[in-house]
């Protein structure tokens, strides 16, 4: 009988600090690819990838589209991820799968126009790949996709328009790609997301500083979703809960999923 209590005081501790993923809702099919997410005012983005025209959709919690407008003077090239500052929103066109680019760009746009551009390269002359950022005080940092060796290195950049070279601040080590961040500046919190043989995971960083993320230990959870899914956008909703989204492929839908965690 004591071992049984025992046993049911583990299990209720362990679920209290688990993680758990749910659908919300399913993604409008215009929403294909989605590849950002960010809020401003209440009101949700997101965006395509490569494929799109510089297009960035509204949509509500139902996951149905709102609104989509087009950043004239912007193009997508392979748009990956989407930061925000009141109300200030960054397009990171960051992707660089085949490691041709050496300048990449991130756009900065303001209700719905175009204020500026912020062009960057790697030092030494590095290529990477890269599907998240976020903005943090004065900066941008990017978490690399490290197809090979998973994990990420994490570069800064000045979030002002002009030419910069990144900085390396820090790495992550994890067997998996990280596809997409988020920053909660009220909270200190730093989640990650990203998939290991397309199953999803998440990382959280509870009171952290993100540019020196190697320092800080990290609470993760990964997903089993059948069929498998292709996650790389979340988004901090509240303390404790954050969206994510799913590429639509195939026979495969697009979905808007919550995460507790």
């Amino acid at each position: 009988m004591q071992s049984r209590i025992i046993i049911l005081i583990l299990s209720c501790i362990l679920a209290s600090c688990s993680i758990g993923m749910h659908k919300v809702a399913r993604m409008s099919p215009e929403m294909i690819e989605t590849s950002g997410l960010a809020e401003i005012d209440g009101q949700l983005f997101t965006i395509n990838d490569s494929g799109d025209t510089s297009r960035v959709y509204s949509f509500g919690k139902d996951g149905k589209l709102r609104s989509a407008f087009i950043i004239e003077g912007a193009e997508n090239r392979d748009w990956e991820a989407l930061a925000s500052n009141d109300d200030t929103l960054f397009i990171g066109d960051i992707g660089n799968n085949f490691k041709w680019k050496d300048t990449l760009v991130i756009y900065i746009s303001e209700n719905q126009n175009l204020l500026g551009e912020i062009r960057f390269s790697y030092p030494n002359g590095k290529s990477f790949d890269s599907e998240a950022m976020i903005f943090y005080h004065d900066s941008l940092l990017i978490f690399t996709k490290n197809r090979k060796d998973g994990g990420a290195f994490v570069y800064g950049i000045p979030a002002l328009p002009g030419f910069h070279t990144a900085t390396l601040l820090d790495s992550i080590e994890y067997k998996g790609m990280i596809t997409g961040a988020d920053f909660d500046k009220e909270t200190s919190t730093l989640i990650l997301v990203g998939y290991r043989n397309y199953h999803p995971f998440v990382m959280v960083y509870d009171e952290c500083n993100p540019r020196h993320i190697g320092r800080y230990e990290y609470r993760k959870r990964a997903f089993t979703l059948r069929p498998a899914r292709q996650t790389e956008a979340i988004l901090i909703k509240e303390k404790g809960k954050a969206w994510i989204t799913s590429e639509q492929f195939w026979f495969r839908k697009g979905y808007l999923f919550e995460v507790r965690y």
